[in-house]
Protein backbone atom coordinates (compact mmCIF):
# COMPACT_ATOMS: atom_id res chain seq x y z
CA UNK A 1 0.00 0.00 0.00
CA UNK A 2 1.20 3.49 -1.17
CA UNK A 3 0.39 6.76 1.51
CA UNK A 4 0.43 9.61 -1.21
CA UNK A 5 -2.83 11.78 -0.63
CA UNK A 6 -0.81 15.04 -0.34
CA UNK A 7 -1.02 17.32 2.47
CA UNK A 8 -4.31 18.88 4.09
CA UNK A 9 -4.01 22.94 3.92
CA UNK A 10 -6.59 24.90 5.29
CA UNK A 11 -6.85 28.65 4.09
CA UNK A 12 -8.79 30.84 6.64
CA UNK A 13 -12.02 32.59 6.35
CA UNK A 14 -10.25 36.36 5.81
CA UNK A 15 -11.73 39.21 3.44
CA UNK A 16 -9.53 39.89 0.75
CA UNK A 17 -7.76 36.67 0.72
CA UNK A 18 -9.62 34.63 -2.39
CA UNK A 19 -9.86 38.27 -4.36
CA UNK A 20 -6.07 38.70 -4.19
CA UNK A 21 -4.77 34.96 -4.89
CA UNK A 22 -2.06 35.15 -7.64
CA UNK A 23 -1.75 39.19 -6.77
CA UNK A 24 -0.34 39.11 -3.43
CA UNK A 25 -1.54 35.97 -1.47
CA UNK A 26 0.26 32.37 -2.01
CA UNK A 27 0.59 29.10 -0.90
CA UNK A 28 4.33 27.76 -1.52
CA UNK A 29 7.08 29.85 -0.55
CA UNK A 30 9.35 28.29 -2.58
CA UNK A 31 7.63 28.78 -5.59
CA UNK A 32 7.29 32.63 -5.43
CA UNK A 33 9.48 33.98 -2.70
CA UNK A 34 11.37 35.16 -5.77
CA UNK A 35 9.06 37.53 -6.28
CA UNK A 36 9.13 39.45 -3.21
CA UNK A 37 13.00 39.80 -3.35
CA UNK A 38 13.60 42.50 -1.11
CA UNK A 39 10.08 43.01 0.18
CA UNK A 40 7.88 42.57 3.56
CA UNK A 41 5.94 39.28 3.22
CA UNK A 42 3.81 37.71 6.04
CA UNK A 43 3.08 34.14 6.86
CA UNK A 44 -0.27 33.37 7.69
CA UNK A 45 0.13 30.16 10.22
CA UNK A 46 0.65 28.90 14.25
CA UNK A 47 2.82 26.03 13.01
CA UNK A 48 5.71 24.67 11.99
CA UNK A 49 4.64 24.89 8.22
CA UNK A 50 4.21 28.40 8.95
CA UNK A 51 8.24 28.45 10.21
CA UNK A 52 9.27 26.58 7.83
CA UNK A 53 8.09 29.01 4.91
CA UNK A 54 9.13 31.71 7.18
CA UNK A 55 12.51 30.35 6.81
CA UNK A 56 12.59 30.06 3.14
CA UNK A 57 11.46 33.38 2.57
CA UNK A 58 14.05 35.04 5.33
CA UNK A 59 16.58 34.06 2.71
CA UNK A 60 15.08 36.20 0.06
CA UNK A 61 12.89 39.15 1.33
CA UNK A 62 13.59 42.37 3.22
CA UNK A 63 11.39 41.15 6.10
CA UNK A 64 9.25 38.01 7.43
CA UNK A 65 6.85 38.28 10.04
CA UNK A 66 4.26 35.11 11.20
CA UNK A 67 0.72 35.87 11.83
CA UNK A 68 -0.98 33.13 13.79
CA UNK A 69 -4.36 35.39 13.31
CA UNK A 70 -5.59 35.22 16.62
CA UNK A 71 -4.07 31.73 17.51
CA UNK A 72 -1.40 30.62 20.20
CA UNK A 73 2.02 29.57 18.34
CA UNK A 74 2.54 25.94 18.16
CA UNK A 75 5.80 26.25 16.42
CA UNK A 76 8.38 23.04 18.11
CA UNK A 77 11.54 25.04 18.38
CA UNK A 78 12.67 28.37 19.07
CA UNK A 79 13.23 30.50 15.94
CA UNK A 80 14.43 34.46 15.28
CA UNK A 81 11.54 35.32 13.14
CA UNK A 82 8.57 38.07 14.12
CA UNK A 83 5.66 36.47 15.68
CA UNK A 84 1.86 38.82 15.52
CA UNK A 85 -0.91 36.89 17.29
CA UNK A 86 -3.30 39.59 16.38
CA UNK A 87 -6.75 38.64 14.77
CA UNK A 88 -6.57 39.22 10.93
CA UNK A 89 -9.25 41.60 9.86
CA UNK A 90 -8.53 41.68 6.39
CA UNK A 91 -6.31 41.63 3.27
CA UNK A 92 -6.11 45.31 1.81
CA UNK A 93 -4.91 46.84 -1.30
CA UNK A 94 -6.03 48.14 -4.62
CA UNK A 95 -4.32 46.23 -7.87
CA UNK A 96 -2.35 43.90 -5.33
CA UNK A 97 -1.75 43.16 -1.39
CA UNK A 98 -0.27 46.36 0.78
CA UNK A 99 -0.83 45.22 3.92
CA UNK A 100 -3.08 43.32 6.87
CA UNK A 101 -5.91 45.35 8.56
CA UNK A 102 -5.14 43.58 12.31
CA UNK A 103 -7.54 44.00 15.23
CA UNK A 104 -5.08 45.23 18.16
CA UNK A 105 -7.28 44.54 20.79
CA UNK A 106 -10.32 42.37 22.27
CA UNK A 107 -11.89 46.17 21.96
CA UNK A 108 -11.94 45.66 17.89
CA UNK A 109 -9.11 48.23 17.87
CA UNK A 110 -7.67 48.37 14.44
CA UNK A 111 -3.90 48.24 13.43
CA UNK A 112 -2.54 48.23 9.24
CA UNK A 113 0.33 46.55 8.95
CA UNK A 114 2.50 46.33 5.56
CA UNK A 115 2.76 43.61 3.59
CA UNK A 116 3.84 42.99 0.04
CA UNK A 117 3.27 39.61 -0.17
CA UNK A 118 1.04 36.72 2.06
CA UNK A 119 1.90 33.60 2.25
CA UNK A 120 -0.54 31.03 3.43
CA UNK A 121 0.87 28.10 5.77
CA UNK A 122 -1.74 26.32 7.75
CA UNK A 123 -2.84 22.52 7.84
CA UNK A 124 -0.87 19.23 7.85
CA UNK A 125 -0.69 16.75 5.96
CA UNK A 126 -3.50 14.37 5.70
CA UNK A 127 -1.95 11.18 5.62
CA UNK A 128 -1.00 11.09 9.01
CA UNK A 129 -3.73 10.30 10.89
CA UNK A 130 -4.54 7.02 8.50
CA UNK A 131 -0.57 6.35 9.06
CA UNK A 132 -0.65 6.64 12.76
CA UNK A 133 -3.80 4.36 12.79
CA UNK A 134 -2.30 1.75 11.08
CA UNK A 135 0.59 2.29 13.82
CA UNK A 136 3.54 3.64 11.60
CA UNK A 137 6.04 5.59 13.34
CA UNK A 138 5.50 9.41 12.85
CA UNK A 139 7.94 12.06 13.08
CA UNK A 140 8.32 14.78 15.80
CA UNK A 141 7.59 17.64 12.91
CA UNK A 142 4.01 15.01 12.43
CA UNK A 143 5.25 13.85 9.06
CA UNK A 144 5.30 9.81 7.88
CA UNK A 145 8.68 8.54 8.75
CA UNK A 146 9.85 6.61 5.79
CA UNK A 147 13.39 5.61 4.60
CA UNK A 148 15.36 5.78 1.65
CA UNK A 149 13.32 3.14 -0.31
CA UNK A 150 9.67 5.40 0.49
CA UNK A 151 8.98 2.24 3.27
CA UNK A 152 7.20 3.61 6.10
CA UNK A 153 8.19 1.54 9.86
CA UNK A 154 4.79 -1.35 8.76
CA UNK A 155 6.54 -3.61 5.84
CA UNK A 156 4.65 -2.99 3.13
CA UNK A 157 3.33 0.32 3.90
CA UNK A 158 5.06 3.23 1.78
CA UNK A 159 4.62 7.03 1.86
CA UNK A 160 5.10 9.47 -0.51
CA UNK A 161 4.83 13.21 -1.67
CA UNK A 162 3.85 15.85 1.01
CA UNK A 163 2.72 13.71 3.92
CA UNK A 164 6.71 12.68 4.35
CA UNK A 165 7.49 16.24 4.82
CA UNK A 166 10.11 18.02 3.75
CA UNK A 167 9.78 19.88 0.24
CA UNK A 168 6.48 20.83 -0.57
CA UNK A 169 6.93 20.49 -4.08
CA UNK A 170 5.65 18.55 -7.33
CA UNK A 171 9.26 17.52 -8.35
CA UNK A 172 9.80 15.78 -4.91
CA UNK A 173 6.67 13.81 -5.02
CA UNK A 174 6.61 12.15 -8.64
CA UNK A 175 10.28 11.45 -7.70
CA UNK A 176 9.04 10.18 -4.07
CA UNK A 177 6.02 8.47 -5.72
CA UNK A 178 8.13 6.46 -8.55
CA UNK A 179 10.26 5.17 -6.09
CA UNK A 180 7.24 4.27 -3.59
CA UNK A 181 5.84 1.99 -6.53
CA UNK A 182 9.18 1.01 -7.33
CA UNK A 183 9.80 -0.25 -4.06
CA UNK A 184 6.14 -1.28 -3.55
CA UNK A 185 6.59 -3.92 -6.36
CA UNK A 186 9.64 -5.38 -5.30
CA UNK A 187 7.90 -6.16 -2.15
CA UNK A 188 5.83 -7.66 -3.62
CA UNK A 189 7.75 -9.61 -5.64
CA UNK A 190 9.55 -10.80 -2.75
CA UNK A 191 6.43 -11.91 -1.47
CA UNK A 192 5.54 -14.47 -4.21
CA UNK A 193 8.64 -15.57 -4.35
CA UNK A 194 8.84 -16.96 -0.28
Amino acid sequence: MILATGGKRTAPKIPGLREFEGRGVSYCAVCDAFFYRGKEVAVVGNGDFALHEAEQLRNVTQGVTIYTDGKKPEFSREHPISVNTMKIQAIEGEDKVSGLLMQSDASVQEAETQADGVFIALGTAGSTEIARQMGAEITDKGNIKINEEMETTIPGLFAAGDCTGGLLQVSKAVYEGSMAAISAGKYVRSKKSS
